[in-house]
């Protein structure tokens, strides 16, 4: 069965809210269009799971996962506005997503 673009096999989609299921991991993936991006995964097979976040091909947030059970947040504030990449990957897997990020950059002083 063919995907649209953003979209999971079983079509589960919202706006920034991801839902991914692979053979080796079932994922969730949240952000709240500002500051607040959420993962959790539940690991089926016991292979690490890497979790970045990308702008333009750099990676700026970088996570590994061995535990069966992830629950993670991070905070984007001091990020620029623009798209950023969500990627997972499990293996010879990789799921990537887009988010984008509506707000300017918090620069603390």
């Amino acid at each position: 069965m063919a995907t649209k673009p953003n979209q999971e096999n079983n079509g589960t989609q919202l706006q920034n809210h991801y839902a991914i299921q692979t053979p080796g991991f079932n994922s969730s993936l949240s952000y709240d269009g500002d500051a607040l991006l959420k993962v959790s995964c539940v690991n089926l097979n016991g292979q690490p799971i890497k979790f970045q976040l990308l702008q333009d091909g750099t990676s700026l947030i970088l996570a590994k996962y061995k535990d069966l059970l992830v629950n993670d947040g991070f905070n984007l504030a001091q990020l620029p506005a623009g798209i950023f990449t969500l990627r997972l990957v499990q293996g010879d897997q990789c799921i990537e997503r887009n988010i984008q990020k509506k707000t300017q950059a918090i620069i603390f002083e």
